[in-house]
C-alpha cells in the first residue's frame, strides 16, 4: 500500500514535471507558432501514450505484489507468475524506452540545432532539480 501511495506521488510530480517540459519550448530562442504546434502535438501524444504504458507497469507491479502475497499459490506457481509478470515488465519498459526515442527524434526534426540543444540543457536542468527534490 506504502509503495503504491508513493507510486501515486511520484507519477504526480512527473506529470507536473512535465508541465515543465511543455513551457520550455516557449523559452527557446527562436521558436515559430508553427513549430510550437507541431511540438506541442508530439508532446500530447507522447503522454498519453506514456501513461498508458504507466498504467500498465502499475498493474504488473501490483500483480506480483499480489501473487508474492497470495496463501493459496505454491512457490513454484509465484516463481511461475511472476517471471511472466517481470517478462511483461520488461516489454512495456523498452516500449517506453523506444517511445522516449522517437519523441526525441521528432522534436530534432522540428528544432533547429541550436534549439535542440538548448531544449537538452533544459531537460537536464529539469531533471537535476526532480533528483534533488527526490533526494530530500
Amino acid at each position: 500500500m506504502k509503495k503504491t501511495t508513493l507510486l501515486l506521488g511520484v507519477m504526480a510530480v512527473l506529470a507536473s514535471s512535465g508541465i515543465v517540459f511543455a513551457e520550455g519550448f516557449d523559452s527557446l530562442d527562436g521558436i515559430t507558432p508553427v513549430q510550437m504546434q507541431k511540438l506541442t502535438k508530439i508532446q500530447y501524444n507522447f503522454k498519453q501514450e506514456n501513461n498508458s504504458l504507466e498504467m500498465r507497469i502499475m498493474d504488473y507491479n501490483n500483480k506480483i505484489a499480489q501473487v508474492k502475497n497470495d496463501p493459496d499459490k505454491t512457490p513454484e506457481q509465484v516463481t511461475l507468475l511472476t517471471s511472466a509478470y517481470e517478462r511483461n515488465l520488461s516489454t512495456l519498459k523498452t516500449q517506453q524506452k523506444i517511445l522516449e526515442q522517437k519523441t526525441d527524434a521528432m522534436y530534432k526534426s522540428i528544432l533547429t540545432p541550436e534549439q535542440y540543444n538548448q531544449y537538452k540543457a533544459q531537460q537536464i536542468n529539469v531533471q537535476d532539480s526532480f533528483n534533488n527534490f527526490l533526494q530530500k
